[in-house]
């Protein structure tokens, strides 16, 4: 009897320990979400002031994808007064694709850039205009893909093709260089990879 009794004992509080230890795993698995929702909120708010001070200095009129019907709208406010073929307007233009990216990303927005980079290939230095909008493309596509990995298509077609077009834009390079004729090889792969056809 007294084995008996001390068997239930045993089996009792064994009972008891175990229980309370996965109450211990809920317990932390319960506080990793939280960290790991607290991390998000934190990332996603310094992203947001991030974006806030670039468009202080970068989008002073708070211009935002939404307020214009197409894309030659809306990059034509952002350089509206930023001196052509200089670094600034480099830096403006990737600052309007990265907002665009940031507030209005879609399939049907990277569809558009990567249909513009393939029809336009390889003629994109014909004037300023075409230069401006094939960079602002190639950003886009960056921006709006770099967070699905480095080895995505679409963000390294946009990295090749702003690659391509902003030093023979800014004067430092010409369009038969050895950099931008590697950009453009890449920029064809990529593209056939993504069935986009070019000449």
């Amino acid at each position: 009897m007294k084995k008996k009794l001390l068997i239930m004992l045993l089996a009792g509080s064994m009972a008891i320990s175990l229980s309370a230890c996965g109450g211990s795993d809920d317990s932390k698995k319960d506080s990793k979400a939280k960290t790991e929702q607290t991390n998000d909120e934190k990332e996603q708010k310094e992203a947001k002031e991030a974006q806030a001070a670039m468009d202080a200095k970068y989008n002073p009129n708070n211009i935002k994808p939404a307020d214009y019907s197409n894309t030659d709208e809306y990059l034509a406010a952002w350089i509206n007064g930023v001196a052509q073929n200089t670094s600034e307007m480099v830096d403006t233009i990737a600052h309007a694709a990265k907002a665009s990216a940031n507030y209005s990303s879609s399939s049907e927005k990277d569809d558009e850039a990567l249909s513009f980079i393939s029809t336009s290939y390889p003629n994109y230095f014909t004037d300023n205009s075409v230069m401006e909008k094939t960079m602002y493309y190639g950003y886009y596509l960056e921006y709006a893909n770099a967070k699905n990995g480095p080895t995505n298509l679409g963000a390294n077609v946009g990295m090749d093709t702003y690659q391509a077009v902003k030093y023979v834009y800014r004067g430092s390079e010409s369009t038969d260089g050895q950099h931008v004729t590697s950009n453009l090889d890449q920029i064809k792969d990529g593209l056939s990879q993504l069935g986009y056809s070019v000449q």
